[in-house]
Parts: structure tokens; sequence; C-alpha cells
């Protein structure tokens, strides 16, 4: 033994109380040491520790003979804890005041906890180790913590009125309406506690706040009198209820559990054959509270005159949430002459259709709305347009557009002449003249409305849903005349992120889904042959590319075997089509052509419900061309929407092979990665360049029906 070390710790702090050399070394070493000159600086339980050639010894001591309120390290662990309580304490203060305060009452624990620790080391009661410095630190903090949250609480309860939403005007209270009363509304037990009314304010402000939370459902409301005279003014309340209206078309609107709170409904009203009462509105906010649960609003319209004894009529209400169409409510009025005509006329029962608020996909940044006028106005269009940014002024309900008589001849020749100049030069220019015709038909009011919306949305494409009941012109191809972005082309598909969906009275599911879940594909392909069977070598490859790539299951293009498809054997989120497609409105043989020679029709395709909600990719020519049959949207791809679909594909005219090939590989390579399947087709229509080298129209030819935000996510 050759050198002896003495020490005391104290958690991180250390002293030397002996250090000597033993010369000459020997085998064992003892020795006294006073310790009473050290208890003037602290006393109470230390660790010792003798250290010898690397060998050490720990041992706990204990030193006494003096009070811990007369040693330093006494004193300055009272004064901690002393200043570390006064620090809380404001804290608290602060928190019953409503100040905030929070991270003083905490931060304060840390001193008052150390200064503790210590104290009760001075008295001989713990060791002052660095766990317990930390244990009875962390301690402080949560008392700190919890005497902060039980102040605020106590400043919620006592002081706090319960917020209810402001950002909309208020309804106007209803008068009673002309159909059955609506009854006194009152929110689901299963959301609220007994009221505690007449026995002062509830102890528990937060949960108090959590109370006020309207219905987590509501159905559309919509009462009118069955019947009404031309020129007589008639009420109508438009607005939600708790119950389904008699003679309403519109279903239950469910709140996901993610909303909580009041909200805005935003409620516009089309009735086509009706004057609107003066001062009156056809567009106005609901403000939805536990208050109010229910509001509505009330108009007064009378109907136009009419030559004939009985017309039938009626009132659209489209609903939306944050800028997002979430359903359309229909109400049907007979509309008689004069007194002289007296019917029987009585609401009846519809049936209703499926519509939610969205829970937390984001809203489209516009929504143009356009709908088929319901008296007889050939070439009529009523368009309206929304967006969850504030801000914008948007044009006072719908405004009218005229696109003449014979639309379904127009969408029939575009598709013949774009196919007749495919591979030509001017191709360009007959497309940049076509997207002018269609931008002219929309007000510069709507282009304005754009103009604000693309400027909240500076430094990415803007979002749009094309809402429509109308079946022919592709909106998709209108040209703007300031352009978001000078480097790509000018048409509206090409600048922004399009996707449409169809608006109908038992219409696909309001609003669009915007994620969908890929596990499993399908890819349906065959060998053509026959005299009408062209081959198609490279959809066959297209096919073969998908089946190594994604692992897509094949299914022969035979009608067997497709019809099975659509019934989930083999189960899949993606359908891919790459077949022949024929597109001949009135025609029988309308569809996707088969290998087997039989045409899919859109009605065998709508039998169907597709229960996995697929992506269908319908690379067949013509088969985006809509159609209208009995008033209705139609066509294979609105027929996929009514069976199901998340979304739908297809282009509207022919396209060449090999491009038909290569765009469908580049679209599924992105989508998976993650890209938006409207952020894609906007990037391929940026290769059609004003250019005498671009003489393929492809890259404007594929239509998406679906939510411009919607996400495949690709799950392996």
């Amino acid at each position: 033994m050759s050198l002896v070390q003495v020490g005391l710790q104290l958690g991180p702090l250390h002293w030397t109380l002996l250090d000597r050399e033993i010369d000459p070394p020997r085998q064992e070493w003892s020795g006294r040491m006073n310790v009473s000159e050290f208890a003037p600086a602290g006393v109470g339980l230390y660790q010792a520790t003798a250290s010898s050639d690397g060998c050490t010894t720990p041992v706990w001591i204990r030193i006494s003979g003096r009070s811990p309120f007369t040693t330093v390290l006494g004193l300055a662990a009272t004064g901690t804890i002393a200043l570390g309580l006064i620090l809380q304490g404001l804290g608290v203060l602060r928190g019953f005041g409503g100040r905030g305060g929070r991270i003083l009452a905490l931060a304060a624990g840390i001193p008052t906890g150390l200064g503790v620790c210590v104290l009760a080391q001075q008295h001989g009661a713990i060791p002052a180790t660095t766990e317990w410095m930390s244990g009875l630190s962390l301690a402080s903090v949560g008392v700190g913590g919890v005497g902060h949250l039980l102040g605020g609480r106590k400043f919620l309860s006592r002081d706090m009125e319960i917020p209810v939403a402001t950002s909309a005007p208020e309804a106007v209270a209803p008068a009673s309406p002309p159909a059955t009363p609506e009854p006194a509304a009152t929110p689901p037990a299963a959301e609220t506690e007994p009221s505690t009314a007449g026995e002062g304010a509830p102890a528990d402000g937060i949960r108090e706040i959590a109370e006020e939370d309207p219905p987590r459902s509501a159905y559309a409301r919509l009462d009118a009198p069955p019947a009404t005279h031309a020129g007589e003014p008639m009420e109508v309340v438009i607005g939600i209820s708790a119950k389904p209206t008699p003679g309403v078309v519109g279903g239950e609107m469910h709140r996901p559990p993610t909303s909580v709170g009041s909200y805005v409904l935003s409620v516009e009203v089309v009735a086509d054959g009706f004057t609107i009462g003066s001062g009156e509105n056809w567009r106005n906010n609901l403000s939805v509270t536990a208050e109010n649960p229910y509001p509505s609003f009330n108009l007064h319209l009378a109907a136009n005159a009419q030559e004939t004894d009985v017309e039938a009529r009626s009132i659209q209400a489209i609903y939306a949430v944050e800028g997002q169409t979430i359903g359309l409510a229909v109400r049907p009025v007979a509309v008689l002459k004069d007194q002289s005509v007296v019917t029987n006329v009585s609401s009846s029962e519809t049936q209703p259709v499926n519509i939610s608020i969205p829970s937390d996909q984001q809203a489209p940044d516009m929504t143009i709305r356009i709908l088929i006028p319901q008296e007889d106005k050939p070439g009529s269009l009523h368009v309206s347009i929304d967006t969850p940014f504030s801000g914008i002024s948007l044009p006072e309900g719908s405004f009218n557009v005229e696109i003449g008589q014979d639309a379904a001849t127009y969408a029939a020749n575009l598709v013949k002449q774009v196919g007749a100049r495919e591979g030509q030069p001017g191709l360009y220019e007959f497309l940049l003249g076509t997207g002018k015709e269609i931008a002219a038909q929309l007000p510069q009011a709507f282009w304005d409305s754009f103009a604000q919306v693309a400027a909240k949305t500076a430094g990415r494409p803007p979002a749009i849903l094309i809402l429509t009941q109308e079946p022919y012109i592709p909106w998709e191809l209108a040209v703007l005349d300031e352009l978001l972005d000078e480097s790509i082309p000018p048409f509206l598909a090409a600048q922004a992120n399009v996707g449409r969906w169809i608006l109908a009275d038992r219409g696909p599911k309001l609003p669009p889904p915007s994620l969908l879940e890929v596990r499993n594909c399908a890819v349906v392909k065959g060998a053509y042959s026959g005299p009408d069977g062209q081959r198609l070598l490279e959809a066959e490859e297209e096919g073969r590319i998908l089946e190594e790539t994604y692992q897509a299951s094949p299914v022969n293009a035979d009608m067997r075997e497709v019809l099975d498809c659509l019934k989930g054997i083999p189960p899949a989120e993606v359908l891919h089509f790459a077949v022949h497609g024929r597109y001949d409105p009135g025609e029988i043989e309308s569809g996707l052509a088969l290998v087997d020679g039989t045409v899919l029709a859109a009605q065998q395709i709508r039998s169907r419900t597709l229960e996995a909600s697929p992506l269908v990719f319908l690379n067949a020519c013509q088969v985006g061309s809509a159609d209208e049959v009995l008033g209705d949207y139609s066509g294979i791809a609105a027929a996929f929407l009514y069976a199901g679909a998340s979304g739908v594909v297809a282009p509207l005219w022919s396209v060449q092979d090999v491009l038909a090939k290569d765009i469908a590989l580049r679209f599924y390579q992105r989508a998976f990665e993650g890209r938006l399947p409207a952020e894609v087709f906007r990037e391929e229509r940026g290769a059609f360049l004003d250019s005498p080298d671009t003489t393929s129209a492809a890259y404007l030819a594929y239509q998406f029906y679906g939510h411009p935000a919607l996400k495949i996510d690709r799950r392996v």
C-alpha cells in the first residue's frame, strides 16, 4: 500500500478529507480523522470512500454535533425550498386567474425538490444521492403541475363562458313550417351526462366544455307544402333535423369522432321556376351548437307563371362543411296554374342516399358544382362555387351557364375530331381553341374566384373538385387567361389538380373518399382474335408488367371472369382494364369489348356493388366519355362510380397503344410512391406542349373521377 485517499460524497459533490502517500509501502494502514471541523459546512448522512492503490471501499457515516439549520448546506437548502415554493405558488395563482403560469409551476418544482432532499440529508433521514435528488425533484414538479391544473379548472368552472361558434351569422328562427313540425331536439343520451341545472355550476369545468357538443348525426330538413299555386309565396324551412323529413331525398349525416364542438353548415338552395323573397339569399350559413343542434332558416318562394295546369318542380339544397360538399337533398313540389286547379298531392317517403360529414380529410381548395335545371331549359346549367378559404369573393348563389342545346353532339364530335387529327400537325391549336370555347362559357366572376383561391395556395397547384350533373362538357380542358405556371400548358387540369365526381340524388357517396388502402391488384387483359378483335400486344405487355411488378392477379377478358371480378373474385383494391373500348352513344355496342366477342355494358357494371371500393383504371379507348340515360349520368366510368369505386381513370378519346402503356405504368409507379392520382395526371398533361412535335393528344385524354386529394396507400 503506497497511497491512501478518503473522501465524502454528497450527490454529485465530492470532498477529499485525506490524501496521503505511505512511505515506505506497507500491507496495512490505520489512522484517525477529526471530521468535526467539517460540521459547520454540513451534517447528516454522507458516503465516505477509502481508496488505496485502486481498491475502493464505500461506507455510510453520519456527522452530527450541529443543528441542520445552522450549517451552510442546511441554510442553503432551506432558502432553496422557500424560493421554489414561492415560485410554484405564483404559478398556481396565475392558473387560478386564467393567466397561464404552467411553466413556472412546473420548473420551480426542481429547486423545491433539491432543497427538500438536501435538508432531509442534513437531518440524517436519507442520503443525498442522485437517485433521491431526481425522485424528489420530479415529485415536486408533479405537485406544481397538479396545483396549476386544479387552479385552471377552478377558473374555467367559475368564470369561463362556454363559447358558441360565432363565425357564421345566426340562423333565422324558423316559423311554423307548412309540413310536419320539428320536435324539440335533445342531444343523444350517449353524448352528454345528465343536466345539473338548478344545482349551480359543475365543479368540473373541463367536463362542462366536453358536454357542449352538438348531436353526432342529423338529417336534411326541407319543409315545403306538397303543392302551391303559381304567383303565391310559400314558406320553405331549410336546415337539419333529428329525423328524416317525409318527401325529402337526403340521408343521415354523421359527424366523425374527431369532430367535436360547434361547426358551421353552409346550405345553398337551388329552386328553378321560383322567385326568392325580397332581401333573402339562396346561400346561408347555419351555426350548429349544442344549444341549437338543429338550426334552420326560412325562405319565401313564389312559383313563376305557367301555361299548363300542373307542373312538377323541385327545391334542392346542397350541404357543405368547411368548403366540402357533403350531400344533396331534393323536395318535389307540384305547381298549380291558378286557384281553379285542384289536385291531390301528398308527401311520400323516399329512399335516402348516404351522405356524411368528412372526417380529417382535407377539403378541396375549390368545389365547382354544376346542376341541370329542373325546369325545361335545354343547354342551361346552374353553376356555384365553394371554398374552405375565408376572404374569397364568391358569386351569390348559383349563376347560369349556357352550353347550347346539343351538348351530346358536341362531345361526340370532339371525340371524332381529336381522333381524326391524332398524329398530325395543328392538334395543339385545335385543342387550345376547344379549351377557349369551354372557358368562354364560364363568367368572369368564376375566374375571379379561381384567381383568389390560387393566390391562397401559392407555392402549390390548387385542388379543384368538379361536382357535376352534366355529363358531356370536358371542363378540365378550359383554358386560363392568367396562368399559374407559364412553363406548362394553359388547360385547367394542367395548371391545377382536378378531379370530378357525379352529383345526383342517388349518386355516388359524398364526399368522394380521399384515402384508399391497396393490398391487392387485378389486371383484366386477353388475346383478341377474329376479324373485329385486333390484337393488343402493348396492352398484353402492360398487363404482364403489372403482374410482375405489383403481383396483380390476372383476369382473362371474357364475360364470365370479368363478372366474377366485379363480385370480388379475385379480391382487389385496384382494377386495371387493358382492353378494347367502344363509344357510340345510343348504340347497343358501347362499353368494354371483351375477347369472347361480348361487350360489358354500363348497366352490367352498375348492377354490382364493388365491396372493396377500388380505384378503376380503364385503359380502353373512349370509355371516359359519358352519356345521359333517363335524365341521369351514365357511361362506363360513371357506372363504376355508382357501383362503389373510390375513383376512375379513363380516356375521353382513342389513345395510341404504346403511349397508353407508358402512361399507365408511370401512373402506378408514382401513385404507389405516394403521389396523388390527380397530381400524376396534371404532370402528364404538362407534356402536351405548344410545339410542332406535339402530334398526340394522349396526354390530355385521361379524365380522373375522384377526390383531387385522393391518396393511394400501398400495403404490401
